[in-house]
């Protein structure tokens, strides 16, 4: 049966069986804004946003809050609770230095 010739309760059990999408996104991502992912989760049946608060594009791979809950996610199909935050290893900003004299 065809996914448009499907009815309500075909639909619903489709729900229960699908996993949740988990969307990961970077505060301060120059390619891709985290407000795309904040729309992104608003247009699927069920996902969960994990921000990693820091400048970049990618994530995984470079911060342990993240790659926990990614493989979390991939090896036992768990998701942190939507909205969850991953703070960033290194400084957003670079550090103020004063000129000496």
């Amino acid at each position: 049966m065809a996914r448009a010739e499907q009815g309500p309760r075909d639909q619903a059990a489709h729900r229960r069986w699908c996993a949740a999408a988990l969307v990961v996104a970077s505060r301060l991502d120059p390619v891709t804004p985290h407000h795309w992912a904040e729309n992104m989760i608003r247009t699927l049946d069920s996902a969960v946003l994990l921000t990693r608060e820091g400048i970049g594009h990618g994530s995984y791979g470079t911060n342990p809050c993240i790659n926990s809950a990614v493989d979390a996610a991939l090896i036992h199909g768990t998701h942190p609770a939507n909205g969850t935050k991953c703070k960033t290893n290194t400084p957003t900003t670079r550090p103020l230095v004063t000129a000496s004299h």
